[in-house]
């Protein structure tokens, strides 16, 4: 997109399912990830956000929700994170996650009372991060809530479609594996 038609990439908003972290071997990825932001938003915008459907997080983003009002995030910095999500003590020099992650978390109550735990990506890890650390904020959760969708809870148009495409039809495609299954087992 950015060789082919860069202005694209300003009326483009990416979904990730979960997360904007690398983990495991590929926890690594998150600095050559970091940078890429860091140039996409100099030279162009980048609407990017990762959603996350479980965990702890969404667990905690129900309860604190609750209390929220529509409209209202909630900025999520060690101190939070370490007082009322995870147990324990983050180091205080440290900010969450910054071995994998290349945002910063949020929790987001939309206008219509759907919560969202989303990733939204940083040009720098900061402890504690205000809102002119996440990078085109306001422009993606304004998007998430255009995009909401009533078929599932807190689910969004695209990720709805993109999972109906993907999935298998219940009646054509169950007969079509009982019949391979039996064909199978028979030889």
């Amino acid at each position: 997109m950015l060789n082919i038609r860069p202005s694209l990439l300003s009326q483009t908003l990416f979904v990730k399912d979960g997360p904007l972290a690398f983990f495991g071997q590929t926890a690594n990825l998150h600095k050559p990830m970091r940078k890429l932001m860091t140039f996409l938003n100099q030279n162009h915008s980048i609407y990017l956000v990762g959603l996350e459907k479980s965990g702890s997080f969404v667990e905690h983003a129900v309860q604190a929700s609750k209390k929220m009002l529509p409209k209202q995030m909630l900025l999520l910095g060690n101190s939070y994170i370490y007082k009322y999500i995870i147990p324990g003590n983050g180091r205080d020099s440290e900010p969450y996650a910054i071995s994998s992650y290349y945002g910063h978390k949020v929790i987001f109550k939309s206008e219509h009372n759907n919560v969202y735990v989303a990733t939204i990506p940083n040009v720098q890890a900061m402890v504690e991060p205000q809102i002119s650390d996440y990078i085109n904020i306001n422009e993606i959760l304004y998007n998430i809530t255009a995009l909401k969708c009533d078929l599932y809870y807190n689910s969004l148009v695209p990720v709805v479609m993109a999972n109906k495409l993907v999935s298998l039809a219940d009646h054509p495609s169950s007969d079509l594996l009982k019949t391979f299954a039996q064909e199978k087992i028979i030889q």
